[in-house]
């Protein structure tokens, strides 16, 4: 199986935010999305762009060495304004 670093994970994960702005689907400069690249073994890297705990518009990488994706939900969205 190959390995990679970390570094070559976050080019990755840059490579694809570029393709999204390139493709209208976000702007990386102004919107708040996170990334996920899985791996095998269950690994995972996730990409945060968006505010920090000071307000300052930052770019988080967690690592997961345990991730598991479930399969998505079919006709099915957040309700992200839902007040309860």
């Amino acid at each position: 199986m190959r390995e990679i670093t970390i570094d070559q994970t976050k080019k990755i994960i840059f490579d694809y935010v570029s393709k999204l702005a390139k493709q209208h689907k976000l702007d990386p400069k102004k919107d708040v999305f996170n990334v996920v690249l899985p791996l095998e073994n269950n690994q995972a890297i996730s990409c945060y762009i968006g505010p920090n705990e000071d307000g300052e518009r930052a770019v988080d990488y967690a690592v997961y060495g345990q991730n598991y994706i479930m399969p998505k939900l079919k006709n099915t969205v957040l309700d992200l304004f839902d007040d309860k």
